[in-house]
């Protein structure tokens, strides 16, 4: 247990270990949503190039939310550089959070199984991707 704080009633350690993990939370997220965005602009390349079916859009969209997840979770341990699951659900609940801020306040997008789909899409692949991060050799910071 760490000191208690007067002002808040916390405990120092455990606020400290709050920022500790929301940066790296932060900067995965960040990093997968540009994944994501990457990985939808190589898809839109490929729909004007081929002839693809329009029934293809909503399993390229949904690949596209599990691929930046994967990043997002990944670059979110690796920062982290431990609790990959944790690290990468939280990536992934804040990359879906942002995504259907964004889809509902910009494009009128509706909540239904589509929407639930994506959410677990999302959490999966972030979660996998944190403990993969947290799993793989290399540089931690």
């Amino acid at each position: 247990m760490g000191v208690i704080d007067m002002r808040t009633g916390q405990s120092r350690r455990d606020s400290a270990g709050f920022a500790r993990f929301l940066r790296p939370v932060l900067v995965g997220t960040a990093a997968g949503m540009l994944g994501a965005s990457l990985v939808l602009v190589l898809f839109s390349l490929l729909l004007s190039l081929r002839d693809i079916p329009q029934m293809a859009i909503g399993p390229m969209a949904s690949a596209a939310v599990g691929l930046g997840a994967l990043l997002g979770g990944f670059v979110s341990a690796k920062l982290l550089g431990e609790r990959g699951l944790l690290a990468g659900f939280f990536s992934g609940l804040l990359f879906f959070v942002l995504l259907m801020a964004a889809g509902l306040l910009l494009f009128g997008g509706e909540l239904g199984p589509a929407a639930f789909a994506r959410f677990l899409i999302a959490v999966v692949c972030a979660s996998l991707g944190g403990f993969w991060g947290v799993r793989s050799k290399g540089r931690r910071k």
